[in-house]
């Protein structure tokens, strides 16, 4: 059993308490390869969708959390990606078109950031998540976390919200990459406002 799927075992109990979060719509969930798309509204939100997909999923997190040496190997074997934010990564891209070729799962936050306080909007959208999306041709599964009033706090109620997988025959109509993004994560969108506490 690799390090990931321990580390799961060992944190669902702490999790389940800390976070009180559900699954919702885990029947949506594809057959690999497929890509992730998410809001961000906390740090634990990758570890509380890792914890609701049976399979290990390839998060990308940004470049300067590897930087600090012993969270930098923690991040690594959770099978995490560094990703320059700033600029057009293509270290990061390439790493994550492996990961899908290989059969795997990549998960992207396109909003960048961490953004509370307020529902996520379509047009937050960065690029990222688009080019990997049109270059691998994959399945993008939405992804909505959804937090009261949009603020985590610990031991409140949050939802992981699955929703209908999009395939690459609807968004490949869309000529511009800016716009896929914003079409991608606009699915992300509406299901926070449908499960909204």
């Amino acid at each position: 059993m690799s390090f990931y799927r321990v580390a799961r075992v060992i944190a669902r109990p702490f999790c389940k308490g800390l976070f009180r979060y559900s699954a919702v719509g885990k029947e949506n969930i594809p057959d690999r390869p497929f890509i992730i798309v998410s809001n961000h509204v906390a740090y634990r939100d990758a570890v509380c969708i890792a914890l609701c997909v049976k399979d290990e999923i390839s998060f990308l997190a940004k470049a300067e959390l590897f930087e600090k040496k012993i969270l930098g190997l923690f991040l690594k074997a959770f099978k995490m990606i560094p990703i320059k934010r700033a600029q057009a990564d293509l270290s990061a891209i390439r790493e994550s078109m492996k990961v899908l070729k290989s059969g795997g799962i990549v998960g992207v936050f396109p909003q960048g950031t961490r953004v509370k306080d307020r529902l996520p909007a379509a047009e937050q959208a960065l690029g990222g998540s688009a080019l990997i999306a049109s270059m691998s041709k994959a399945v993008v599964l939405p992804v909505a976390l959804v937090y009261k009033n949009n603020r985590p706090k610990l031991f409140s109620k949050m939802k992981v919200v699955f929703g209908e997988p999009v395939s690459y025959e609807e968004y490949s109509k869309i000529e511009d990459r800016d716009e896929i993004g914003r079409f991608l994560f606009g699915h992300v969108c509406r299901l926070v406002e449908e499960h909204t506490f």
